[in-house]
């Protein structure tokens, strides 16, 4: 009844694209915060629901699998993003600035008990859960691993680690995750060899390889632990969304100068990345893996990208930037 929907209590997991980076009531991470004009704000808004905002700028699957079971036997440990990005004492902001007053979760390698506590008690708690999880993964993560490769700078971490070998031998027995991760792995090389210097084409390749099987083990990882902590939970899985459109690199080499759309290579990796969560979602949910709880699956659009310029665009575009914030308001309002 209506009484009984305006109490629901609605949690968000996801990244900037969840919290509203850039629009007021965001400020160094956005934990915690809540931006009116971000979809969350308006999702709840609408149905009268009571927030929770976990969504954290630049987490990822992994970052969320850790904090919700750190500490506990055999949980998932994190990977260095995890913590030096995520509870590093010096982590940098989305805009590859330090953080100003706050980390994201915790200090010097270590996540604040409060953090941990807030994120198992909400997400226990919680009747519908958003989970916009993985464009940290390929919006950030990857993308600096590619700035890196095109010598354009970044976090200065260094992803020797990330190659198709480790990818393989991180993701085990897992056929239909093998399948995708040399889908993906495939797609990039033969991309990549039309259009970078061929020193950089295996490694490329490489890093989509990595970054795929960790994050759909992370993601599976996430949504078990998710479930196990709330069996009866309504969990609104919303697909990846490809952001790099207009974001364009200029590769010269031998006076030759050839294009990396990075859209039309992102979307090589997207598409089977977000079958597969898409499938997972009904598997798990006709499997009786999940006999309690109920999945949706939205399908978010593509949008404009400010991979390089939105700090003008956020002074210059406010249209521009809401737009691109709310827009899975109406995908998930479609379910």
């Amino acid at each position: 009844d209506a009484v009984a929907i305006n109490r629901l209590k609605y949690v968000s997991l996801g990244d900037s694209m969840t919290n509203g980076l850039g629009h007021p009531g965001y400020y160094d991470s956005g934990y915690m915060e809540i931006a009116p004009n971000a979809y969350p704000a308006k999702l709840a808004a609408h149905y009268g629901w009571n927030l929770t905002q976990l969504a954290t700028s630049a987490a990822r699957a992994e970052d969320f699998h850790y904090i919700l079971e750190v500490g506990m036997p055999n949980a998932y440990e994190g990977d260095q993003w995890t913590h030096t990005e995520m509870l590093g004492k010096d982590t940098m902001s989305i805009y590859g600035k330090p953080l100003e007053g706050q980390d994201r979760w915790g200090r010097d390698d270590v996540p604040d008990a409060a953090v941990v506590e807030n994120f198992r008690k909400s997400v226990t708690e919680a009747d519908v859960i958003t989970m916009a999880v993985g464009n940290g993964n390929f919006g950030v993560t990857f993308m600096d691993m590619t700035s890196q490769i095109m010598g354009l700078g970044g976090y200065n971490l260094d992803y020797s680690y990330a190659t198709l070998e480790n990818a393989l031998a991180l993701n085990g027995v897992d056929a239909e995750i093998t399948d995708v991760v040399m889908d993906t792995y495939n797609r990039a090389l033969e991309y990549a060899k039309q259009r970078l210097p061929i020193d950089k084409v295996d490694v490329l390749a490489d890093r989509v390889a990595y970054t795929v099987a960790s994050f759909l083990i992370n993601y599976e990882g996430l949504l078990d632990r998710i479930i196990e902590l709330n069996p009866d939970v309504e969990v609104i899985i919303v697909s990846l969304v490809n952001n790099m459109y207009g974001f364009k690199l200029d590769i010269v080499q031998d006076g030759t100068t050839t294009t990396l759309d990075m859209a039309q290579f992102m979307d090589g990796i997207l598409s089977p990345v977000n079958a597969y969560i898409a499938g997972l979602a009904a598997y798990k949910q006709v499997s009786g893996a999940y006999p309690e709880a109920t999945l949706y699956y939205a399908d978010a659009y593509g949008i404009e990208s400010w991979a390089q310029t939105f700090d003008e665009m956020y002074a210059s575009d406010p249209e521009q930037r809401a737009w691109c914030h709310s827009r899975f308001v109406p995908d998930i309002r479609g379910i």
